[in-house]
Formats: C-alpha cells, structure tokens, sequence
C-alpha cells in the first residue's frame, strides 16, 4: 500500500515537472528584427543580429556567409539563452527561422 501511494506520488511529480518544462521552454522562443552581421575574429567570430533597440544577440545555426546581407533586414525566431562569448555572458538565440522582414 505505502509504495503504491508513493509511486503515485512521484508519477505526478514527474508529469508535473514534465508540463511546467514544456511551458517554461516555450516562454523562451523570441523573435527579434534587425540586421545580421559577423562580429569577433577567427576562430572567434559569430553571427549576431542588432536591433534598431541596439540589442545584440549572438545567432546559433549551421549559416553559409556569403546567405545574408548586412544591408538588408532578417526577422529571426529562436530559443533565447544566456551563454559565453569572448569571455562574457551573451544573450543566444538558437535560431528557429530566419527571414527577410518587409
């Protein structure tokens, strides 16, 4: 009797923590306008997007350079994250999409 309440217990437990992960992850998809471009240099270069805001944000993705210009404008989604870059903390976004913002 006990371990089948306590396996009860720890089954709703887990299936809780499993949904409020769900909703937690999707609270991080963020999509953001601006121009992208390539900061740092070898071996330390990335991808990055500006805002208009002057929000940087560092674009992780599998790019070929010569796919976007920095003259035009890209409305990018993706997961939002903190990591580091040149030795600082940098907010990522491991990119969904990437288009062209009208």
């Amino acid at each position: 009797m006990k371990i089948t309440i306590l396996t009860i217990a720890l089954l709703s437990i887990c299936l809780t923590g499993c949904t409020t992960a769900e909703n937690t992850a999707s609270a991080d998809i963020i999509t953001v306008e601006g121009r992208v471009n390539q900061r740092g240099n070898t071996p330390f270069q990335a991808w990055m997007i500006e805002t208009s805001d002057r929000n940087s944000y560092i674009l992780v993705w599998d790019a070929e350079g010569g796919q976007y210009s920095t003259s035009k404008n890209y409305r990018v989604t993706g997961r939002l994250y903190v990591d580091q870059w040149n030795g600082k903390d940098y907010a990522h976004l491991d990119v969904i999409s990437i288009e062209d913002a009208m």
